[in-house]
């Protein structure tokens, strides 16, 4: 019995992932490069929380499963962000307010159903990069950033393009083709 259910297991790892899926473990993974640079200046109970949120995610992508109800979410969410309250005593500051925008940037994407969901973590997620230089201006803390950044923006174009790209050979004859004019005055 065990050995079916492997070879279950390992059939569904070998079959090519569809579109959306890849854009959606993409998405994770961008993700958690921008909260990456955060567990050092983090309360560990919020990294775990991140993590689990972020794993969870990966597994109903993977596996095709249904969301979580909005009830679990809202009960989830109004646990840790009272222990985050607990933890700092505000939500206003600087580890405060990163501390919330981590948990809340791991709820949403528990809680995507549309496009618009989309932008909102991409943009949440530009914000929370900014945060990274709170603690440290390095060359690395940049470097990580610029690499972060490209791999959201090709996160977000693929959602955005899915069934939609042009080839390369067609943009580049539409930009021979279409002459520019300068504009007169």
């Amino acid at each position: 019995l065990k050995s079916i259910r492997g070879h279950r297991l390992t059939q569904t790892m070998m079959r090519p992932m569809s579109r959306d899926k890849t854009n959606t473990l993409l998405l994770l993974f961008a993700c958690a490069l921008v909260l990456a640079p955060n567990v050092f200046y983090l309360p560990p109970w919020i990294i775990a929380v991140s993590v689990v949120m972020l794993l969870w995610r990966g597994w109903i992508t993977f596996r095709g499963n249904r969301m979580p109800s909005r009830w679990l979410l809202l009960s989830i969410t109004c646990l840790t962000l009272g222990a985050a309250y607990l933890t700092f005593r505000t939500f206003f500051g600087r580890e405060a307010g990163t501390a919330v925008l981590v948990l809340l940037l791991t709820f949403k994407l528990l809680e995507m159903h549309a496009s618009r969901d989309l932008f909102v973590v991409v943009f949440l997620s530009f914000f929370l990069l900014l945060t990274n230089f709170f603690n440290s201006q390095s060359l690395a803390t940049a470097a990580l950033t610029i690499v972060t950044v490209i791999v959201m923006l090709v996160a977000q174009l693929s959602f955005q393009y899915t069934g939609a790209m042009p080839s390369l050979r067609k943009l580049s004859l539409i930009h021979i083709s279409e002459p520019t004019r300068p504009e007169r005055i």
